[in-house]
């Protein structure tokens, strides 16, 4: 809670602390204790696909839309397959320390708030805002990309305000990081806006699926139109379209897709979109998304009627 001068803490006013880490970004320079933690033996090599070159996805269409694009990638996958395994493997065991370094931190912080009293009752939010692909899909790196490496991002929930029967389980359900606006707000005894998407973690009303979008920039600068994501338990769909977001209003009969039927395909290598067998998901999983931005859209940014925001209750 916070602090009053000459009266130390409020108790009528919640405290809200956010805490960010740089890591475990880039560069490598991990102390010896957490790199200790991991054996070289352990990490697993990188996982390749079949195919030499992306073909038919959106990170094809984010290398075709300009030469310099392209090169600035295969120029560094020439350095990574030049590695040796055990050099890539290094390079694994030491992201992973960054973020042993980084959980190292985050316990401080537990710690010292446990010492001062202040999470007797309490929710503890734990997120990243992206992910990591690591060397996957011929040694691509960075979050630039809707797989899952790259948008699937641990979302924790702990401390006192947790149910007890609620503690050190596993949710299975959908969900975004804009449902922490509401969750918080519904923790903290707020109002919610009842325009903004998310939704409660804690209550009963669920999403169907996830939804993601990317906005690519070619390295020359140009934009990219933005390519669209829907994940639901086993299966994942993706909408893009190649070129440039000059004239794309003009080409939206040309979108593409990729399916995965991430049950079998976790890897997301064999892209179904094609594949007539599959038409019937394709088809639902396209609406899907597009009946979820639908509804989005309608509740804001600004939404008239006679009866206010009451009238999205």
């Amino acid at each position: 809670m916070p602090e009053i001068p000459g009266r130390g803490v409020d108790p009528s006013r919640p405290l809200f602390l956010y805490l960010s880490f740089l890591k475990p970004h880039a560069g490598f320079n991990v102390p010896k204790e957490f790199e200790d933690l991991y054996r070289i033996e352990d990490i697993p090599d990188l996982p390749q696909p079949p195919w030499e070159d992306e073909r038919d996805t959106h990170l094809a269409a984010v290398d075709e839309a300009s030469d310099q694009t392209r090169r600035n990638y295969t120029d560094k996958r020439e350095v990574w397959e030049r590695m040796t395994p055990e050099e890539r493997r290094r390079t694994t065991l030491r992201y992973w320390a960054n973020c042993s370094w980084l959980d190292h931190y985050f316990g401080r912080a537990l710690e010292k708030l446990e010492r001062q009293g202040r999470l007797e009752n309490a929710l503890i939010v734990f997120v990243s805002d992206h992910g990591e692909m690591l060397g996957e899909r011929r040694f691509r790196f960075s979050k630039y990309c809707l797989y899952d490496s790259g948008v699937r991002v641990p979302m924790i929930l702990s401390g006192s305000y947790i149910p007890e029967a609620k503690r050190g389980t596993v949710d299975e359900r959908p969900a975004e990081l804009v449902d922490l606006v509401p969750t918080l707000s519904e923790v903290a005894g707020l109002p919610r806006n009842p325009q903004l998407p998310g939704l409660d973690l804690f209550g009963e009303l669920q999403r169907k699926g996830t939804f993601c979008e990317f906005h690519a920039k070619a390295t020359d600068g140009r934009h990219l139109p933005p390519a669209l994501m829907w994940r639901k338990k086993d299966w994942k769909l993706i909408l893009y379209m190649p070129g440039t977001i000059a004239d794309a209003v003009g080409r939206v009969d040309q979108f593409q897709g990729e399916l995965y039927h991430l049950a079998e395909d976790p890897n997301e290598w064999n892209n179904l979109y094609g594949d007539e067998q599959y038409a019937a998901i394709r088809e639902r999983m396209t609406g899907e998304p597009l009946m979820h931005l639908a509804c989005v859209w309608t509740r804001g940014p600004f939404f008239y009627d006679k009866q206010g925001l009451e009238a999205l209750g």
